[in-house]
């Protein structure tokens, strides 16, 4: 009876350890999925680091993350005027690759022209986000740089 009980005991433990495991197997655990404001920037410019505080127009933005890789974003602008949107994603993909993301997207202006853009190595810690937005590189030095802050609202 003893063997039959410590067979039972294991075969049970098998088949919850089994099951639990393709479970969570088929779970999207990226973190960078939901939506996302910005909230801050740092500007890197003729030498010196400057914190920007985003307006309420700003944080207006939104930048989503789907589960199946697709990436968009609507960026607020031009707060003395109207609050209208200044520009805004029209095609986009996100990558990961050890929880360092990358996207690649289409952005369309408020007068029409469009621009293929790329933001590599966005890091995601907790529900804060950052990137570095815009890379100028003279002479092989970093001379103009915005470092981005998003939170996320879902």
């Amino acid at each position: 009876m003893k063997k039959l009980n410590f067979f039972l005991t294991i075969l049970i433990g098998l088949t919850i350890f089994t099951c639990s495991s393709n479970d969570s197997s088929n779970d999207n655990n990226d973190s960078i999925i939901g939506e996302w404001k910005l909230i801050g920037s740092l500007e890197f410019k003729n030498g010196e680091l400057i914190e920007l505080t985003e307006g309420e127009c700003v944080q207006q933005s939104r930048e989503i993350f789907s589960d199946d890789g697709i990436y968009s974003f609507i960026y607020y602008g031009f707060p003395q005027v109207d609050c209208i949107i200044e520009y805004q994603s029209t095609a986009g993909i996100w990558t990961s690759e050890s929880n360092i993301y990358n996207i690649e997207y289409e952005v369309e202006y408020y007068d029409g022209s469009t621009q293929v853009q790329t933001i590599p190595q966005i890091r995601v810690e907790g529900d804060l986000m950052y990137y570095r937005y815009t890379e100028v590189i003279e002479n092989g030095e970093v001379v103009e740089y915005y470092d981005r802050k998003f939170l996320r609202v879902q």
